[in-house]
């Protein structure tokens, strides 16, 4: 069964729910579960999204395009 991948927006949204609900007294696990996300969403998004703004999901989205972009151009011109 393939797993569901969250967008950044939906991932920042989860991981701001499960702030409110840490400093309501609430354990990891009754978080997650709460919010339907799996426990590891919990550690790992903050390290990935580390300091990144909702409004700021659209933009990063973006530099990802360019940079795969340009990494093929890269190659091709490399391999001329």
């Amino acid at each position: 069964m393939a797993r569901k991948r969250y967008k950044v927006e939906e991932t920042l949204g989860k991981l701001r729910q499960d702030k409110v609900l840490i400093d309501q007294d609430w354990t990891v696990a009754g978080t997650c579960r709460e919010i339907g996300a799996m426990e590891i969403t919990y550690f790992r998004g903050p390290k990935e999204h580390r300091g990144l703004k909702l409004d700021h999901a659209p933009t990063l989205k973006e530099r990802k395009k360019e940079n795969s972009r340009l990494k093929r151009a890269k190659a091709m011109l490399s391999s001329e």
